[in-house]
Protein backbone atom coordinates (compact mmCIF):
# COMPACT_ATOMS: atom_id res chain seq x y z
CA UNK A 1 0.00 0.00 0.00
CA UNK A 2 2.95 2.26 0.98
CA UNK A 3 4.91 1.89 -2.15
CA UNK A 4 1.58 3.04 -4.25
CA UNK A 5 1.02 6.16 -2.21
CA UNK A 6 4.84 6.78 -2.69
CA UNK A 7 4.61 6.07 -6.54
CA UNK A 8 1.13 8.33 -6.66
CA UNK A 9 3.10 11.19 -5.00
CA UNK A 10 6.59 11.19 -6.29
CA UNK A 11 5.92 10.18 -10.26
CA UNK A 12 4.27 13.44 -11.55
CA UNK A 13 7.46 15.98 -10.49
CA UNK A 14 10.06 13.33 -9.29
CA UNK A 15 11.64 11.36 -12.14
CA UNK A 16 13.32 8.97 -10.18
CA UNK A 17 9.98 7.20 -9.72
CA UNK A 18 9.22 6.33 -13.40
CA UNK A 19 7.03 3.30 -12.35
CA UNK A 20 5.21 1.35 -9.49
CA UNK A 21 8.16 -1.47 -9.54
CA UNK A 22 10.87 1.48 -8.71
CA UNK A 23 8.53 2.82 -5.80
CA UNK A 24 8.09 -1.02 -4.60
CA UNK A 25 11.64 -0.99 -4.93
CA UNK A 26 12.22 2.45 -3.02
CA UNK A 27 9.76 1.10 0.08
CA UNK A 28 11.31 -2.47 0.12
CA UNK A 29 14.61 -1.03 1.02
CA UNK A 30 13.42 1.38 3.54
CA UNK A 31 10.91 -1.01 4.76
CA UNK A 32 14.15 -3.16 5.57
CA UNK A 33 16.41 -0.58 6.81
CA UNK A 34 18.61 -1.83 3.72
CA UNK A 35 18.05 2.13 2.37
CA UNK A 36 20.69 1.98 -0.28
CA UNK A 37 20.19 6.19 -0.96
CA UNK A 38 19.90 5.65 -4.69
CA UNK A 39 16.31 6.83 -4.48
CA UNK A 40 14.32 9.55 -2.39
CA UNK A 41 11.63 11.30 -2.62
CA UNK A 42 11.32 14.91 -2.78
CA UNK A 43 7.95 16.17 -2.45
CA UNK A 44 6.07 16.42 1.08
CA UNK A 45 2.90 14.04 0.85
CA UNK A 46 6.09 11.48 -0.34
CA UNK A 47 8.09 11.69 2.96
CA UNK A 48 5.07 11.93 4.74
CA UNK A 49 3.99 8.51 3.32
CA UNK A 50 7.64 7.39 4.21
CA UNK A 51 8.52 8.68 7.56
CA UNK A 52 4.71 6.61 8.51
CA UNK A 53 5.95 3.38 6.73
CA UNK A 54 9.09 3.59 8.70
CA UNK A 55 7.30 4.13 12.00
CA UNK A 56 4.47 1.56 11.32
CA UNK A 57 7.00 -0.87 10.32
CA UNK A 58 9.21 -0.16 13.44
CA UNK A 59 6.42 -0.80 15.55
CA UNK A 60 4.27 -3.79 13.62
CA UNK A 61 7.51 -6.08 12.76
CA UNK A 62 8.82 -6.73 16.15
CA UNK A 63 4.73 -7.34 17.33
CA UNK A 64 4.63 -9.71 14.56
CA UNK A 65 8.14 -11.48 15.11
CA UNK A 66 7.13 -12.28 18.68
CA UNK A 67 3.90 -13.70 17.87
CA UNK A 68 5.84 -15.81 15.34
CA UNK A 69 7.95 -16.99 18.73
CA UNK A 70 4.92 -17.59 20.73
CA UNK A 71 3.01 -19.77 18.00
CA UNK A 72 6.94 -21.54 17.23
CA UNK A 73 7.14 -22.09 21.23
CA UNK A 74 3.38 -23.35 21.81
CA UNK A 75 3.95 -25.62 19.05
CA UNK A 76 7.37 -27.55 20.28
CA UNK A 77 5.40 -26.93 24.17
CA UNK A 78 2.18 -28.99 22.67
CA UNK A 79 4.86 -31.65 20.70
CA UNK A 80 7.05 -31.86 24.03
CA UNK A 81 3.83 -32.99 25.55
CA UNK A 82 2.61 -35.43 23.52
CA UNK A 83 5.97 -37.04 22.77
CA UNK A 84 7.30 -37.42 26.14
CA UNK A 85 5.43 -40.81 28.14
CA UNK A 86 4.02 -39.59 31.68
CA UNK A 87 6.74 -41.29 34.18
CA UNK A 88 4.67 -43.82 36.94
CA UNK A 89 5.95 -42.60 40.37
CA UNK A 90 6.57 -45.98 42.36
CA UNK A 91 5.16 -46.24 45.89
CA UNK A 92 8.08 -46.99 47.93
CA UNK A 93 10.55 -44.19 50.14
CA UNK A 94 14.03 -44.42 50.61
CA UNK A 95 15.40 -45.79 53.33
CA UNK A 96 18.53 -43.84 53.48
CA UNK A 97 17.58 -40.23 53.00
CA UNK A 98 13.18 -41.05 53.15
CA UNK A 99 12.72 -39.34 49.46
CA UNK A 100 9.23 -40.22 49.04
CA UNK A 101 9.21 -39.85 45.17
CA UNK A 102 10.76 -42.21 42.42
CA UNK A 103 10.31 -43.50 39.15
CA UNK A 104 8.64 -47.00 39.19
CA UNK A 105 11.37 -48.97 37.55
CA UNK A 106 14.30 -46.94 39.58
CA UNK A 107 16.53 -49.26 41.20
CA UNK A 108 18.04 -46.78 43.17
CA UNK A 109 17.39 -43.48 44.65
CA UNK A 110 18.01 -40.73 42.45
CA UNK A 111 19.12 -38.04 45.41
CA UNK A 112 21.37 -40.54 47.58
CA UNK A 113 22.21 -43.50 45.13
CA UNK A 114 21.01 -46.19 47.29
CA UNK A 115 19.31 -49.18 46.07
CA UNK A 116 15.76 -49.70 46.76
CA UNK A 117 13.45 -51.99 47.97
CA UNK A 118 9.74 -52.59 46.82
CA UNK A 119 7.62 -51.63 49.63
CA UNK A 120 6.54 -54.64 51.71
CA UNK A 121 2.99 -55.31 51.01
CA UNK A 122 0.52 -56.02 53.26
CA UNK A 123 -2.15 -56.92 51.39
CA UNK A 124 -2.97 -60.58 52.32
CA UNK A 125 -4.56 -61.04 48.46
CA UNK A 126 -1.53 -60.98 47.07
CA UNK A 127 0.66 -64.36 45.89
CA UNK A 128 3.71 -64.84 47.93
Amino acid sequence: MSSGLVYLFEHPGNPAFPNFFVSLYFTLTTLTTVGFGDITPISAEGRFIVSVSILAGATLIPVQLSSLANSFGEELSDKNKATLPEIALGPWQCRHCNEPSHRADAAFCFRCGVALRPPVSTDATQDP
